[in-house]
């Protein structure tokens, strides 16, 4: 008897966490925006610069070049841009405010000003 209690408390136990987990992944996947998203995505960088009084000169993307094994889909976005430091101190933290999976990856500054920031953006393929 004791053994068929036990048993059934795992069974239980395994069965919350598998409810837990599904819960979990199903608000990860509401989170992790369509791959269509991307120019949106853009804009609203864009739009952040602006209002920062920064220039962004080029934007670059690329995805991940082993895409069929991974999900989601990643995305290595490249921003050049130039400004005043404040503003591109400003800028580094609104992107991090953004409400996607962005995952700044690398940022280098030069001293004329301008700096570039590399990213990591997950979509849904």
């Amino acid at each position: 008897v004791r053994q068929s209690l036990n048993q059934r408390s795992q069974d239980y136990s395994k069965k919350q966490f598998q409810e837990n987990l599904s819960e979990n992944l199903e608000r990860v996947n509401r989170w992790i925006p369509p791959e269509t998203f991307l120019p949106n995505l853009i804009n609203q960088f864009q739009e952040l610069a602006e209002i920062m009084s920064l220039q962004i000169s080029s934007v670059n993307y690329k995805f991940e070049k082993d895409t069929e094994k991974l999900s989601p889909l990643r995305i290595f976005i490249q921003l050049n841009v130039s400004g005043k430091y404040p503003a591109i101190r400003a800028f580094l933290q609104a992107l991090e405010s953004l409400p996607f999976p962005l995952v700044p990856i690398e940022i280098m500054f030069s001293d004329s000003g301008n700096f570039s920031v590399e990213l990591l953006h997950l979509v849904k393929p």
